[in-house]
C-alpha cells in the first residue's frame, strides 16, 4: 500500500522545497486530469454503444402509423375477457368518419352506428372478398347471406 504521508508509514518526515511541492502538486494534477479524461472517454464509448442498441432495437420494433383516409373500412381490435385462448379479436368492419391525427381516427359502427375514437395501433384494414357481401356477413352474422 502507498502511503502518502511518510508520518503514517513511520518515518519521519522530510521537509520539501517550494520547488519539490509545485512538483508534486503538478504531477498529481496531471494524474487527476488523465484518470478524469479516462472515466470520460469509457463513459462516452459506452452512451455511444447504448444509443446505437437503442436505434437498432428501434428500427426492429418501431410501431408505424397505418395511414387512413376518410370513409375507408377497418377492424378494431377489441380484447377479450379472461378465458379465452387468444387475448384479442377484431370486430367491425367499421368506417372511418374523420382522420384526428396520424395515431387518431373517429370510426362509425356500421350496425350500431355508433361513434368513437380509436388509436390507429387498434385498427387493421377491412379486405373485402371483391364481392361486397363480407360486410353483410360482419354486420349481419345470423342473416344467411350468399
Amino acid at each position: 500500500m502507498n502511503l502518502p504521508l511518510p508520518v503514517l508509514q513511520g518515518k519521519t518526515p522530510s521537509v520539501l522545497s517550494v520547488e519539490e511541492a509545485r512538483a508534486m502538486q503538478r504531477m498529481n494534477i496531471s494524474r487527476l486530469q488523465y484518470a478524469v479524461d479516462i472515466f470520460h472517454k469509457r463513459t462516452n464509448e459506452r452512451v455511444t454503444k447504448r444509443r446505437i442498441e437503442e436505434i437498432k432495437h428501434k428500427e426492429k420494433t418501431s410501431l408505424v402509423a397505418i395511414s387512413f383516409e376518410k370513409s375507408n373500412f377497418v377492424l378494431v381490435r377489441r380484447a377479450h375477457k379472461k378465458g379465452y385462448k387468444l387475448p384479442f379479436n377484431y370486430v367491425g368492419p367499421r368506417k372511418i368518419i374523420s382522420v384526428k391525427s396520424n395515431w387518431g381516427y373517429d370510426v362509425n359502427d356500421l350496425v350500431s352506428g355508433k361513434q368513437e375514437t380509436i388509436h390507429a395501433s387498434r385498427l387493421t384494414p377491412y379486405r373485402a372478398d371483391g364481392k361486397g357481401t363480407d360486410i353483410l356477413r360482419c354486420c349481419f352474422p345470423t342473416h344467411n347471406i350468399v
